[in-house]
């Protein structure tokens, strides 16, 4: 049972880091006026690697 909410923690932790990093990107779109696309999205998925593709595609 412990490791079903060691399971659960990690997810809330990755859901939530996930979120903060599609804000950041979200934000940096409107900050230099440029849409943020479908990177968005793939952030919220994806994390860090929605996040290299976003400022790689810039």
């Amino acid at each position: 049972m412990s490791r079903l909410v060691s399971l659960l923690k990690l997810l809330k932790l990755t859901m939530a880091t996930h979120t903060l990093l599609a804000g950041c990107v979200f934000v940096h779109s409107r900050l230099t006026d440029q849409s943020a696309g479908i990177w968005l999205p793939l952030t919220l998925i994806f994390g860090l690697f929605g996040v290299a593709g976003y400022l790689l595609d810039r």
